[in-house]
């Protein structure tokens, strides 16, 4: 019987068992009978990821609340600057994708020695690098934040001789400052999720919306009276405190630690360098593609006229629920493939694909769930809700059953890219994804309708993201099962 370690916090080993046929010496039938208790380890997963997920927009909206306070002028140019740090920021998590499933491997390789993290020379080499990599991409885009905060303002709409400009250049000079944080805590959620637990990402979340709570009234009225000045320093200081949590809980699982190990020959340093370097440069070229297929879907909607962009906004908030939801079931997928694709783990080639069609069964599910809860009760419940203005309620009853039905291939794009990921296809998901992004884009210049942004530009992008995972994953399979039945042949011999 094989045993399945899964690290958590406090440093703790829980097992789930696996029940696998022709593990024995000798035995070289080991792929041929299976039975995989995935729900168990999938929810354990998921579950805190998906409380990660949604915890993590908190922040934004605990310092809306406060600004409205402040004013319209405030709040106006508090939209625009979030818009900033949304672009920004939701590159560092590209980081995540890649340091999940770079340190899965190496992690799942201890568990099977009996090593702990610290004892193990490729899995120091590999966290300690990826928490460089991600901190000086951090410090980059923090400095670059602060020298050219005008010029990005200005191409926010806001220039100098704007009154919302001193509001919003006094929000975006303070908060860049966590952007070495921010970088740092994704690094780190990553490496997390490598050794096989979800949860302290989560407890930091938690953290940091408590704290921004209490520090932006604080900051922002009373004796300190900073304004919008108060909630970017509230937010700042809660991420900085998240980065610190996590920092503290690496050390004490000992993912990380402050002696030195014993250092890595320079090839094989290089060789670690120059993969972690590539990985996260392929998911940020992979998310900045679709950030900016969805930049240019608002742009359209915009020219399309006011009642458009108003019903895409609400679609687009209603979408983004949803689709946190069935990313946290992707996120538990990466996570437990990343442990077993990886080299000589033949034995356990029974055991991946096992969870496969374990993951297929799963995207597709959800998906449908996720399609009747939009279909049966936010589509006739959101128009009625969104004031009173009959063109949007009437876009929205349009746009809302049809964003009900992608929901099943939104699902099964999201669980096969990380499943790719896994399998550590980083090239081909990125250029994917760009191609992806080229043909949404050209297919959203024809639509004259909010309905029609979504159901041609929208669609193409994750069908085309769906398209090109399938075949980054069928790539890295065709691989695997080379090297099982190059392995069997040998044990045979």
């Amino acid at each position: 019987m094989m045993m399945m370690m899964i690290k958590r916090y406090p440093p703790k080993i829980t097992s789930f068992p696996i029940h696998q046929a022709g593990t024995e010496e000798g035995d070289t039938n080991s792929d041929d009978t299976i039975i995989e208790p995935w729900t168990p380890q999938q929810l354990k997963l998921s579950i805190p990821a998906m409380l990660t997920l949604l915890s993590d927009p908190l922040l934004s909206v605990v310092d809306t609340a406060y600004v409205t306070r402040l004013g319209t002028t405030a709040l106006a140019s508090l939209g625009s600057v979030t818009s900033i740090f949304h672009l920004a920021f939701n590159t560092f998590r590209a980081t995540t994708l890649a340091t999940t499933s770079l340190v899965g491997p190496y992690h799942a390789n201890a568990t099977e020695m009996g090593q702990q993290a610290v004892d193990n020379t490729d899995l120091q080499a590999v966290t300690r690098l990826s928490l460089q990599f991600g901190s000086l991409f951090g410090f980059i885009v923090g400095l670059f934040l602060l020298l050219c905060g005008k010029q990005i303002l200005a191409t926010m709409g806001i220039p100098q001789t704007s009154e919302l400009y001193p509001h919003a250049a006094s929000y975006l000079h303070t908060r860049a400052w966590a952007a070495p944080a921010v970088a740092f805590t994704t690094v780190a959620t990553g490496l997390f999720r490598g050794a096989g637990t979800t949860v302290m990402p989560l407890i930091s979340s938690l953290i940091a919306s408590g704290l921004n709570l209490i520090l932006d009234p604080l900051l922002m009225f009373g004796k300190v009276a900073w304004g919008i000045k108060g909630a970017a320093a509230a937010t700042a200081y809660s991420q900085a405190a998240a980065a610190i949590v996590l920092a503290v809980a690496l050390l004490r699982t000992r993912l990380v630690t402050l002696t030195k190990s014993v250092p890595l020959p320079i090839d094989k340093r290089r060789l670690v360098w120059t993969t972690i370097f590539k990985a996260n440069a392929s998911m940020m070229a992979k998310q900045g593609s679709l950030l900016t297929a969805w930049a240019f879907c608002t742009a359209q909607a915009t020219r399309l006229g006011p009642a458009h962009v108003a019903a895409h906004q609400v679609a687009l908030s209603v979408w983004l629920v949803v689709a946190l939801m069935l990313d946290s079931n992707a996120v538990g997928a990466q996570i437990l493939a990343s442990r077993y694709f990886r080299p000589r783990a033949h034995r356990q080639s029974a055991t991946f694909f096992s969870l496969l069609r374990y993951q297929a069964k799963l995207a597709i599910g959800q998906g449908v769930g996720a399609t009747v809860l939009i279909a049966t009760i936010l589509a006739p419940l959101v128009p009625a809700t969104m004031g009173t203005d009959k063109m949007v309620q009437y876009h929205l009853q349009q746009l809302l059953p049809t964003l009900a039905l992608q929901q099943i291939l939104v699902s099964c794009t999201m669980v096969t890219e990380a499943l790719a990921a896994a399998t550590q296809q980083f090239t081909f998901l990125a250029v994917g994804t760009v191609l992806a992004t080229v043909l949404s884009i050209w297919q959203l210049q024809t639509p004259t309708s909010v309905t029609g942004l979504w159901n041609k530009g929208i669609v193409t992008l994750f069908l085309g993201r769906w398209v090109t995972a399938s075949l980054a994953l069928w790539s890295a399979l065709r691989v695997k099962k080379r090297e099982t039945t190059s392995n069997q042949a040998m044990d045979k011999t």
